[in-house]
Parts: C-alpha cells; sequence; structure tokens
C-alpha cells in the first residue's frame, strides 16, 4: 500500500513539473520548436519508464509479502490423550 501511494506520488510530481515548466515557457503564439517537442518526448518516454518500473516493484512486493506466497507451518498431530 505505501509503494502504490509512493509510485502515486512520484508520478504526479512528474506531470507536476512536466505542467509548470510548460507554464514557465514564454507564450508567444508560435508553436512549439522540433526540439522542445523532442525533449518533451524524452521526458514522456523517461516518466513512462520510470511508472512501469514502480508499477512492477510494487507488483513483485505485493506477491513477496501476501499471504498465500508463503507457506503456512505445518503443526505435527497432537499426540492421543490417555498415551
Amino acid at each position: 500500500m505505501k509503494n502504490n501511494v509512493l509510485a502515486t506520488a512520484v508520478v504526479w510530481l512528474c506531470v507536476g513539473g512536466l505542467a509548470r515548466a510548460q507554464e514557465a515557457t514564454p507564450s508567444t503564439g508560435t508553436s512549439a520548436s522540433s526540439a522542445e517537442v523532442q525533449q518533451l518526448r524524452q521526458q514522456v518516454r523517461a516518466l513512462t519508464e520510470m511508472v512501469q518500473s514502480l508499477q512492477q516493484q510494487v507488483n513483485n512486493q505485493q506477491a513477496a509479502t501476501s499471504p498465500a506466497s508463503a507457506p503456512l507451518p505445518q503443526n505435527p498431530e497432537p499426540p492421543p490423550l490417555g498415551q
């Protein structure tokens, strides 16, 4: 659960950073240059890879900590009473 929150927070921080970066760019009414578009594409790829990595980490940790993945201890049969 903590990992889901962490992954979500990282995504929101990255998206917020991209939004602020776009707001900081002066708006002159011209379209984005090819270099700016390429830079944004690279940022999106990096963020996508980061999110996929975090999702995989969360899945791995959930699988490792789920009760179904760990075998239950086997208790021996108690001896019969009176013997």
